[in-house]
């Protein structure tokens, strides 16, 4: 056998498991790290060119705001269609955006730009959620979830400083084909996968089940989520963890500043989020399918302590360690969470039941931020920590019906003859 051929051997992956999650988390990490690159690069550019932070609104708007609606689309592309080519088009294209991005330099020439980007970015989304069961084999999941969780948590912690340092070094150009080369590296590790990316009986239905699925819709996730008493409890706990994360970080620059922390200070309260992120994927591995609610368990409880002693504290120092508490928290909470919908519905639905998920985080971060800087200036930075500890201590009476009730797949039904 020639050299070449060897390479070629070793390169396809055609059953599923360790070695497939590896290659994905690789692809992972790396995009993370050039999509953090590129906002940090981005935000700038657009700031420096405009001087104006409505332009920063309408990119931030239109990026993680619009974007949300489509959510549901993209869950249905993923049970209807071939999803390694949903995820390879979703890398391709946004790689092609990064690109463009080169050549932009009008201000609405970048958000239409960077919109564009942040739907084909989404689309994938839901389709590789859905086949990650198939990826990795369910016996595996929250082993699978950890695993891609602490590859992306380190693209989040090294990519902002990556794109800082680059675009002060070389420029936005070198940050935007840096990030246009990540996609395409994602892309690849994709494409060499020959695992199944859906059910081997998905593709065997009858045609009353073909029009049963058609006459089913983009919204069928929400109403498999919302008939099922456990997954109807978990869906809240899951906008309400978006919502209690997302909205301190409008008062975490504002509390260290209170406090008479300097931007070092801020710098290492932002590291030990990220470090505590990483730490919770890595416990979240070592998870059971058994220990799903467990884990989701911590991830409420765990912030509840995190924020609420936040906002009482007086010195800078213990939120450095309550921060990194609650990410550990938030981190293995993530981990269950997702093994926990993945299993909850079968392949023909799965994406549908994610991306209902998705959009309802979402729409808990733009509720977060709609009202988080109006309530740091009336009510002062400590009130946010304050108020997401409320609202995932509301969640603690839903975790009741996740431990009583285990959710059951959902199948497609043909309608009676």
């Amino acid at each position: 056998m020639s050299t070449s051929e060897l390479g070629l051997r070793t390169w396809w992956i055609r059953e599923p498991g360790k070695p497939a999650i590896y290659r994905i988390a690789i692809g992972g990490l790396i995009t993370a790290l050039g999509s953090d690159a590129t906002a940090v690069a981005f935000g700038f550019y657009l700031y420096d060119r405009t001087g104006s932070a409505l332009w920063l609104s309408i990119w931030f708007f239109l990026s993680f705001g619009i974007t949300g609606v489509l959510t549901p689309v993209f869950g249905w592309l993923a049970d209807r269609f071939d999803r390694r080519r949903l995820i390879l088009f979703s890398d391709v294209a946004a790689a092609a955006c990064s690109t463009a991005l080169i050549a932009a330099h009008d201000p609405v020439v970048l958000v239409a730009i960077a919109f564009v980007a942040s739907i084909v970015g989404r689309a994938g989304s839901p389709s590789f959620a859905a086949a990650l069961p198939n990826l990795a084999g369910e016996e595996r999941l929250e082993w699978a979830n950890g695993t891609l969780g602490v590859a992306f948590n380190i693209g989040r912690l090294v990519g902002p400083i990556v794109g800082g340092a680059l675009y002060v070094a070389a420029g936005r150009s070198v940050v935007f084909g840096f990030d246009a080369v990540t996609y395409l590296v994602a892309g690849a590790s994709i494409w060499s996968l020959l695992v199944p990316f859906r059910a081997a009986d998905a593709d065997d239905r009858t045609d009353a089940e073909e029009a049963a699925e058609t006459k089913s819709g983009v919204l069928r996730g929400f109403s498999i989520v919302f008939a099922d008493r456990r997954l109807r409890a978990l869906i809240f706990i899951w906008a309400a963890g978006y919502f209690a994360v997302d909205i301190v970080l409008v008062g975490e620059l504002p509390l260290a500043r209170a406090l008479g922390a300097g931007a070092l200070a801020f710098g290492v309260l932002e590291a030990a989020w990220g470090g505590g992120s990483i730490l919770g994927s890595l416990l979240g591995r070592k998870l059971r399918e058994d220990q799903d609610v467990l884990g989701i368990s911590i991830g409420v409880v765990g912030i509840v302590i995190g924020w609420g002693l936040i906002g009482l504290s007086p010195w800078f120092i213990p939120i450095i360690a309550l921060s990194a508490l609650a990410a550990v928290a938030s981190g293995v909470e993530d981990v269950a969470a997702f093994s926990m919908i993945q299993r909850s519905a079968s392949d023909d639905v799965r994406g549908r039941v994610f991306s209902a998920f998705q959009t309802s985080g979402l729409i808990a971060n733009a509720i977060a931020f709609a009202i988080a800087g109006t309530i740091v200036d009336w009510l002062g930075p400590r009130s946010v920590f304050v108020l997401g500890a409320v609202v995932s201590a509301l969640c603690v009476p839903l975790l009741r019906p996740l431990a009583l009730q285990r959710a059951t797949r959902t199948e497609v039904v043909p309608p009676p003859a």
